[in-house]
């Protein structure tokens, strides 16, 4: 479902498996200096729900405005699927797009060459950017592609467990809703990785990975991608949690599988990375 303008959406039924969050060369970077910052602070930042809010500055192409529609109502339905998956898996935190801009960034077709593009600051689209990032107090910058150049892939992430300085990600129109790749691709600024059976990677949480159901209802969460043949299915609005089940099916595990954690642990030093009237 999407918005079409003028108050009508768009209803189409999408096979998850047609939809891919990264291309076949995806890699991901691990923000290390963010990581060892947290851990010399660990005094300071919340372990437990901080209520706090993630503000967001969008940044969106042509191509995505033509195919999204109707963009305010958009950015809408960006911010309740957000923070719907936030309230089912009981975490007291929610995302604000602040502002929402339309940029003169021509799409490259790659996600990974628009991530080099946005590291530069000197390129003008990248340091209108930053400085409207700092204008709206944003703690997160998202830019939102259109679709017919990016069908390879969902989105990407700067880097994993973001600093304040690579805390952007990228998604495309056809994803970033009802897929919900605006949420997974923030996840991974927050530390949060794919599922364990395709990302065995520790860093920076050893249960920071999504998770696939493994009954016949089957269902995944946010940051499950790939899951294996017989579990997993449609991505819902949960982020994984041992805590939470559904239909007597835990959505999680406490040692590998609790996104839900990785959000409460993260959430007071992302919300920070910016304060209203302080860049």
């Amino acid at each position: 479902m999407r918005p079409a303008g003028k108050g009508a959406v768009t209803i189409a039924e999408v096979p998850d498996n047609s939809l891919v969050d990264h291309d076949s060369n995806y890699f991901e970077e691990m923000d290390f200096t963010s990581k060892v910052g947290a851990l010399n602070t660990t005094s300071g930042i919340a372990t437990t729900d901080s209520g706090g809010k993630i503000t967001v500055i969008v940044a969106y192409t042509d191509a995505f405005e033509a195919d999204a529609g109707d963009v305010p109502a958009y950015m809408d339905l960006l911010e309740e699927e957000t923070n719907v998956s936030f309230a089912n898996s009981e975490v007291n935190t929610s995302v604000e797009i602040v502002h929402a801009y339309r940029t003169s960034y021509a799409e490259s077709g790659s996600f990974y060459v628009d991530r080099e593009y946005f590291s530069n600051d000197a390129y003008p689209e990248t340091k209108e950017l930053y400085e409207l990032r700092d204008l709206y107090s944003a703690d997160v910058m998202i830019v939102l592609t259109g679709n017919d150049l990016y069908s390879g892939s969902c989105g990407l992430a700067k880097t994993i467990y973001a600093s304040e300085s690579t805390a952007f990600a990228f998604a495309r129109e056809g994803c970033a809703t009802g897929y919900f790749s605006f949420a997974h691709e923030i996840g991974h600024l927050l530390g949060a990785r794919h599922i364990i059976y395709s990302d065995s990677n520790m860093e920076p949480f050893e249960y920071g990975h999504g998770y696939c159901n493994s009954t016949p209802s089957t269902w995944r969460s946010v940051m499950a991608y790939n899951c294996p043949s017989d579990r997993g299915g449609p991505r819902i609005q949960q982020w994984s949690n041992p805590d939470i089940t559904i239909d007597g099916d835990p959505t999680g595990t406490s040692n590998l599988e609790d996104n839900a954690r990785v959000i409460r642990e993260r959430a007071w030093e992302v919300t920070n990375f910016r304060v209203d009237g302080e860049s």
